[in-house]
Parts: C-alpha cells; structure tokens; sequence
C-alpha cells in the first residue's frame, strides 16, 4: 500500500496494471497444498483491500479485475462493488480500465532465427493506444524472456529501426496470439524461468492482453523418425565440410539429435547462443562419450556448423561469429564435461553402470544392478544422483 499510495489519482490505468501484475508475479511461486498460489494469495489481497476501504485500495481492486483470472478477478469485482456501497469513488482511469482491443503488430527476426522482437499496439475501452514488446527466444522454445511497454507502437518502430538492420514484418492477430502465447506457456513450464525481471513483473498484463486475441494455437511438437534424423546425418557426412572425419560422421547424430528433441526442430540453425547451450549445458548433462570423443566433439560441431551456415545461406561472418563462440567456450565445454555435478540423474546413472562393468543394452544386468541401486542407503545414492535441477521444465 505504500508503493501504491496515491495511485487513485492517476490518470493512466497502465500504472495501476503494471503494479497489480507485479504484485500478482510475487505470489506466483509454488506453495504446499494449493494448487494455484496467484488465486490463493490474491483473494487475501482482495480482503485486505476491501478491509482497507480507501480510494487506492480500490483502484488496485480495479486493476485485479482487469488483470487477474477467474476467479479471482470475480472476487475484485465483488470487492469493487463494495466499496462503492461503502461510498468509494471510482477512480478517473476507472472508464479506462478493462478489456483491451488489439490495434496492429510486427516482429523481426535475427539472421540466425534466434531471437525474435515482437510488438503490439492496443487500445483501451476509450480507445487510448500503448504499445508493448516482447523478445522471444526460440533456443528456449519460444520462450518470451524479455518484456517492456511504451506509449505507441511507431516510437518502438522508429527506434527498433535506428539500433537493428533486422526486417520489420507485420504479423495479424493469430500469428500474435500464438508467439505471446507460446512465450507464457514455456514462461510456466519452467521452475526458475531464465527471464528478465520485466517479463516476470509484466506476466499478468501480458496474459490478460492475449485475452484480446485469437485463442494461441499451441505449438505442435513433431516426432522425428530414425529416416529424418540419419538422412541429415548423410547428407553432412557427404558435404565438403565434413572432409571425410570419421569423428564428426560419428559425432553429427549427436548434434542432430538435439536440434530435433530439445529445439525448435531444425537441426541446421546454429548460431553462439545455440553453441552454447549445446556445449555447456545438453552435452555434459545428457551425453556419455569416452575421453577420445568429449575431445573431439569441438572439432566436429565446427564441420557441422559451417555445413550447416551454408545450407541456411548465412553469410560467412555469422557463421564466423558462431565459429568464435565455439572456440570461446571449448574450455568450459571440457571441464564441464569432466564434472559430475553437471551430469543429470540418468548420465550419472549409465556412468556409474559403465565404470562396474554393467552394458546398458544387457536388460538383466542392468535390472540387477538398479535392484542393488536401491538397496543403497539414502546418502549414497543422493551422492551419485546429485542435486535436482532448478532451472529445467
């Protein structure tokens, strides 16, 4: 109430929203026994609101009503009547609070199909546009990680356009509604979202804007057949960049397997950040290679991906850019891969197998050995399983 104290006098109902989502932000953490914590914690609000019975308590009963769902915006509404009953007011910005029209929307997309600005203008009850911008990330699986608004959509044009030489393409209101809502679904899926502080703040007012559009179509994720994967393999190991390495052909499925399962699917777009991810994170978490290959998986991702910034016609310094971002983090690379903190449960797991002798593919042996597993006491177990991971989905 401190941070909102005169917040009834505005004359700007995003104030009001973008203090409501950020307090609803706070309360969406996991809690023991209840199911939805923004639910749970918001109607305590709503009471200690209606309780307070001033003219700030009730714009920010306006501001949940416009913001949150149902529920709980029901329970704002019945808080808002209330006070009215009581003698309260509505604030100036009250008639221009509520459901939001969607105005217009572009996006552009970095060379690597990467990252991807978003933004979006739209018009209050009394037809008053702002705008707002959302950076998605498709290493992330359209995951939204970045977030801002600003008073129209041609200002964040004309500066989007003066600091990128990217394309601006207009995008109609179910391309929209289906990149937003696919940057929330994966902002929820995680458990500790590698986002910025502002799409955390903003989460509520962006959710109750996609309610302006199309319902999202939720991205479908495609099942890969052994053919697609190997034909990708082939088609490397013939190219030029390949040169006849026995270790890239050997390590490329490697690499095609990722871009497939834990990507947006295309296992020829590379780029640093996606570099990156692979080396330091999927490699030593997921893949169990003997010391000559952890070795040689630098040499072969260098073949793989300037095989594959020539199929994607990427120019020779972007694919030099990711060639840099390589040679930058093969020293982490290597001494992740040799740490078995880093490893997830089922690496450490087959790890342990192979160093007692146990063959993965031998179903007997291996039954066996999880049998004696866990007969083991807690401590020794939780010392080869490791931590669990805060950052997974």
């Amino acid at each position: 109430m401190r941070t909102a104290r005169g917040i009834h006098a505005t004359d700007d109902p995003l104030q009001v929203e973008v203090l409501v989502s950020g307090v609803l932000s706070l309360f969406d953490q996991p809690l023991i026994d209840i199911a939805d914590s923004v639910e749970f914690l918001g109607r305590q609000w709503v009471t200690y609101l209606v309780d307070k019975r001033s003219l700030d308590a009730l714009a920010l009963l306006h501001g949940i009503a416009d913001l949150a769902d149902e529920p709980l915006a029901v329970s704002a509404r019945t808080g808002i009547a209330a006070l009215h009953a009581a003698g309260r007011a509505d604030p100036a910005f009250a008639a221009r609070i509520g459901p939001h029209r969607f105005l217009d929307a572009w996006t552009s997309i970095d060379d690597y199909g990467d990252q991807e600005m978003v933004a979006v203008s739209f018009a209050d009850p009394t037809d008053q546009p702002h705008a707002l911008a959302f950076m998605i990330d498709h290493n992330y699986e359209g995951l939204a990680r970045e977030a801002w608004l600003a008073p129209s959509l041609d200002d964040l044009r004309t500066s989007w356009s003066e600091t990128s030489q990217m394309a601006i393409v207009r995008l109609d209101a179910q391309a929209l509604a289906d990149r937003l809502g696919q940057g929330l679904r994966m902002y929820d899926l995680y458990l500790g979202p590698p986002v910025s502080d502002d799409v955390r703040e903003l989460a509520a007012l962006m959710r109750a804007r996609l309610r302006a559009l199309p319902p999202a179509r939720e991205r479908a994720h495609r099942e890969v057949g052994e053919a697609e994967r190997e034909a990708v393999v082939a088609a490397f190991v013939a190219s030029k960049e390949a040169g006849r390495s026995a270790e890239a052909a050997g390590l490329a499925r490697y690499f095609v397997d990722y871009r497939f399962d834990h990507t947006d699917g295309d296992p020829l777009r590379w780029s640093p950040i996606a570099v990156e991810l692979c080396l330091l994170d999927w490699f030593p978490r997921k893949a169990t290679l003997d010391d000559d290959d952890v070795a040689a998986v630098p040499d072969a991702l260098r073949r793989f991906v300037r095989y594959a910034g020539r199929q994607k016609g990427l120019s020779q310094a972007d694919i030099g850019e990711t060639l840099g971002a390589l040679d930058e983090f093969e020293p982490q690379y290597l001494e992740a891969m040799r740490d078995p903190a880093q490893f997830s449960p089922a690496k450490s797991i087959v790890d342990q197998m192979l160093h007692d002798g146990i063959d993965p593919t031998d179903e007997r042996a291996v039954g066996a050995w999880i049998e004696a597993f866990n007969a083991r006491p807690f401590d020794e177990r939780d010392a080869l399983l490791g931590p669990d991971p805060q950052s997974s989905y």
